[in-house]
């Protein structure tokens, strides 16, 4: 058995703890072989102060263990009451965007890193506006860049459709 513990972003003072067995039972009827179950628990208690029922999930595989354990955790800790609240006062800052400067090569993709520091809800990318200032006029390209990351940090990508100057000024 092992334990792990899960925090609530918009609350760094409480950490819940759950447990996760992962066994294996012996099937005589096909020749010996071995069923996987795994089982998730909490002592903590829900919103309603009553008990959580653990998960038990049979017959996994290898393959997908991880995302069984992410949405598992995610059932379990989706039923804790994690009040008081911090207030997430901060807004997000962008850590860095590449590449800088002049003379920029025309095969360089844009790169933008982003970060909430916690206590956080949260990046809200819904109102996320991109423009691309070429001097007399602006380009929205927002829709073009690749979104990757966890709710607290993207890395934002463009990779322009078409490059016909050898630099940008």
């Amino acid at each position: 058995m092992s334990e792990l513990f899960v925090r609530h972003s918009l609350n760094s003072k409480k950490a819940v703890k759950i447990f996760v067995s992962f066994r294996y039972f012996v099937d005589k009827s096909s020749g010996g072989d071995h069923i996987w179950t795994l089982e998730l628990g909490t002592a903590s208690l829900d919103l309603n102060g009553k008990k959580i029922n653990p998960i038990h999930i049979n017959n996994i595989n290898i393959t997908c263990l991880d995302d069984l354990l992410d949405e598992s955790i995610a059932l379990i800790a989706a039923q804790i009451d994690w009040s008081p609240f911090q207030e997430d006062t901060e807004c997000p800052v962008i850590i860095s965007v590449e590449p800088l400067g002049e003379n920029v090569s025309i095969g360089r993709n844009i790169v933008i890193k982003i970060n909430d520091a916690l206590p956080t809800s949260g990046i809200d990318l819904s109102e996320l506006k991109i423009l691309l200032d070429i001097g007399d006029t602006k380009f929205d390209i927002t829709s073009e860049f690749k979104v990757i990351g966890i709710p607290y940090e993207y890395t934002l990508e463009w990779v322009p459709k078409l490059r016909i100057n050898n630099t940008y000024k």
